[in-house]
């Protein structure tokens, strides 16, 4: 490590993981982020990643999403919520993302595949064991896709409300923020790669903005990275 630059928090390593799959294009935002977190003796503080989380335009913009970020911005401006009233905000909002995120159609297909191949091996006639196929795929991977958002978004919120009302860092690096950015990347680009790398940047550039500081009036940065929740 350099002179004047601090080693990033494991989460934000992961972070960096998620937004960075080719490593070389890594490395400058790395440099950067470390030298930044000189200022806060290697940690990312709560009031960044409140900036981070509502900063400027956002990726996700129903209005579940702008609820949180709602309170997001009234956390900087010195009005903090309790922790019922973020969870109350944070469930719907997540629940929208993980439902977004979930690998719908690849899970869909792997499940027709699968059935239809059982039915046809069981006597089923073509258009039936097709047939039988989408019916099954259906019902298997709606069943499976509430059962993975609902576990995420009762775990995710209520972890998430404890380490926002509480203001702590290390509550905040325990919710796994990676997995979430993974899925607003995921989410917002809806399987086209363009808008994949588009959100990646955006996030980046949104991350190191809040760090950098300083935080508006409104409690944003001027950023376009905002990865609520």
């Amino acid at each position: 490590m350099e002179p004047g630059t601090a080693a990033p928090p494991p989460w934000l390593d992961h972070v960096a993981d998620v937004l960075f799959p080719e490593a070389g294009l890594r490395a400058g935002w790395t440099d950067r982020v470390e030298r930044e977190l000189v200022r806060h003796q290697g940690q990312l503080p709560m009031a960044a990643v409140h900036a981070w989380q509502c900063a400027g335009d956002p990726l996700l913009t129903g209005p579940e999403h702008r609820a949180v970020g709602a309170l997001h911005r009234r956390t900087l401006t010195g009005r903090p919520s309790p922790e019922p009233v973020w969870r109350a905000a944070l469930e719907p909002a997540l629940r929208d993302l993980f439902t977004r995120a979930y690998p719908y159609r690849d899970a869909y297909a792997e499940a027709a595949a699968a059935a239809g191949a059982y039915a046809r091996a069981n006597g089923y006639a073509e258009g039936d064991a097709r047939q039988y196929g989408e019916v099954y795929a259906r019902q298997n991977t709606d069943t499976n896709r509430l059962a993975h958002v609902e576990a995420n978004t009762v775990a995710g919120a209520a972890a998430l409300a404890a380490a926002y009302a509480a203001g702590q860092p290390d509550g905040y690096a325990a919710t796994f923020p990676h997995a979430r950015v993974g899925a607003v990347v995921t989410a917002y680009a809806d399987g086209d790669p363009g808008r994949a790398r588009r959100a990646r940047e955006r996030i980046a550039a949104g991350l190191l903005h809040a760090l950098a500081g300083p935080v508006g009036a409104d409690g944003t940065d001027g950023t376009d990275g905002s990865v609520s929740p």
